[in-house]
């Protein structure tokens, strides 16, 4: 069954892709959607001249003003719709695709690609009233190819489906665009790769009967939307009024505390001084893995192990009592992962807004302090997605104990928010996976309200047995599309060689997600889409991509959230 599954989807995309090329009007068009769809989402182009760089970031600067004026028109297909539009931005990292994560903070002048941020909400049905936010990434010359176009926002996981492919370093949620947007897309204008052609089809997408596919997302993200929305109706939740708009308009830490994206007196002054001073130097050009108060205000435990405070025990409390708040309505609670089973999964809740704000403006910085100037490479060079969730181990019942693992994340923050007085549950570190050292024990953290202990994803840890009360933690997987994708992250990730598994006797294994492809592409298979080629050889290279990846884990993810959403509503 499983089998013939995967034989039916790949062919749905082979056909697609033919349908793509007679919509096209020549090779390099069909080469710049595969890019699009297939190609690391911030690879950097090859042989790019400063020159032609400089025209794309003009281009761009000019659309994103041209589209931001228009859409305050009546008129305007965008009006109403496009929440907010960002400036275009060079990538903090590139991925280099084979070798390495480029780190280019201050690179002089800027170099492609560029991403603009778009923040679109839909007219009616399940996207009315919840703006999503997009990252629409730009290499080629503007106009001659589409963006690269991603999901920020946790909701929207299966919006663009349909036959598409998704990250390799993004196991959480296929988020990237795919070939059924890129045809809805062409359908739109003569000129289909404009800004505002492509913000257009992203917020008509969004509208209720747009495309089958997409209305099968829209009954997922509904289920969810309406659990949310329950818990927010009943006034129960302290926290919850960090809204999408004031999230996403913060452009820094100052601004995140004043519009209350992130609660005043949910930090310790000790380190939001450090991350005002942080902030400044960046913006300086300084170095962020040099000597700072912000790297000294962290405690180090061991190698590439730190401590640090992170709330205010008055936040911490807040927090869990919104958490104890939802879980007492009896709404269906999405737990955590595989091995707790008890806690909840805080974007589900409604605090995806809140936890994408602490890690743009507390988060980040932190482990870029921590870990910017590691040898093996910066996992941390910029976050662009997490998984965000409360664990609870408790003596009187319920999870006692956690074993030895690592987690799906690059950088790992775990934060206890209480309750006083639980003795025991301390957080037990060996060492990183694929080193001699992942089954020796180095150290054990003892918890302590808004105390935070930081490391990477792939070092091997677990949890002690409570003696008694309860230990609750808010743990935020912070991953990195750019580190991932690149060789060294991706070595890191499995703790072995790209495209093998890690499985010790225990069952642990490395993280490489939930939802993995059984037959993994490298960096450079998808490269080689690239390389110029007959019409007839179009369709070769695209067959053998399609059966690059096996759908059938994504088939089976897409049927677990449908039962779940049927369940919510």
């Amino acid at each position: 069954m499983a089998a013939q599954l995967d034989a039916r989807l790949v062919m749905a995309r082979i056909a697609a892709m033919k349908q793509l090329r007679s919509m096209l009007p020549s090779d390099a068009a069909v080469r710049g959607v595969v890019a699009a769809i297939a190609e690391p989402f911030y690879a950097a182009a090859e042989n790019h001249s400063s020159s032609v760089d400089a025209q794309l970031l003009k281009a761009l600067t000019a659309a994103v003003h041209s589209v931001s004026s228009s859409a305050t028109q009546p008129s305007s297909p965008l009006k109403a719709r496009l929440v907010a539009l960002t400036p275009p931005q060079p990538c903090v990292s590139v991925n280099a695709g084979a070798d390495a994560v480029a780190r280019r903070r201050s690179q002089t002048p800027p170099a492609a690609p560029f991403a603009v941020d778009a923040l679109i909400v839909a007219r009616a049905g399940p996207y009315a009233g919840h703006p999503l936010a997009f990252r629409l990434v730009f290499n080629a010359p503007y106009l001659s190819s589409p963006p690269k176009i991603r999901c920020r926002t946790y909701a929207l996981s299966w919006l663009f489906t349909g036959v598409a492919l998704s990250d390799r370093g993004d196991p959480v949620a296929m988020r990237r665009c795919g070939v059924e947007f890129y045809k809805f897309l062409l359908k739109k204008s003569s000129s289909p790769f404009e800004l505002g052609t492509v913000l257009t089809a992203l917020a008509d997408a969004l509208e209720p009967g747009a495309h089958p596919f997409f209305a099968m997302s829209a009954a997922v993200h509904a289920g969810r939307l309406g659990v949310i929305d329950k818990f927010a109706s009943l006034g129960l939740a302290k926290l919850l009024p960090s809204t999408a708009q004031t999230a996403f308009r913060a452009d820094g830490l100052r601004a995140a505390l004043e519009s209350g994206a992130l609660p005043r007196g949910a930090l310790p002054p000790a380190l939001v001084a450090a991350l005002l001073e942080a902030e400044q130097l960046r913006a300086a050009g300084s170095d962020s893995s040099a000597k700072t108060p912000l790297r000294e205000l962290c405690e180090p435990l061991d190698a590439e192990l730190f401590a640090v405070d992170l709330f205010e025990e008055s936040f911490a409390a807040a927090l869990l009592a919104d958490v104890d708040a939802f879980e007492a309505t009896g709404l269906p609670v999405s737990r955590p992962n595989s091995m707790n089973k008890y806690g909840v999964v805080v974007n589900d809740v409604g605090f995806e807004h809140l936890i994408t704000t602490l890690q743009r403006f507390v988060l980040q910085p932190l482990a870029s302090a921590l870990y910017g100037g590691r040898a093996g490479g910066d996992p941390a060079a910029d976050f662009d997605a997490h998984h965000s969730f409360v664990v609870r181990y408790d003596a009187a019942g319920g999870d006692k104990h956690l074993a030895p693992h690592t987690d799906d994340s690059d950088v790992t923050f775990n934060c206890c928010l209480g309750r006083r007085g639980f003795e025991g549950s301390g957080l037990v570190f060996c060492g990183e996976l694929g080193r001699p050292d992942h089954r020796k024990h180095s150290h054990t953290f003892a918890h302590r309200i808004g105390g935070c202990v930081v490391h990477l994803g792939s070092r091997r840890h677990g949890s002690d047995t409570i003696v008694s009360g309860e230990r609750c933690n808010l743990i935020v997987w912070c991953r990195s599309l750019a580190w991932r994708d690149s060789r060294r992250g991706a070595e890191a990730w499995v703790g072995a060689s790209p495209g093998q598994e890690n499985t010790a006797s225990d069952g642990s294994r490395a993280p490489r997600g939930i939802f993995t492809r059984s037959v993994q592409s490298s960096p450079a298979f998808v490269a080689s889409t690239r390389v110029a080629f007959a019409p007839a050889e179009t369709l070769s290279v695209l067959s053998v991509w399609a059966r690059s990846t096996s759908w059938t884990l994504d088939s089976l993810r897409f049927a677990s959230w449908k039962t779940t959403s049927q369940s919510a509503t």
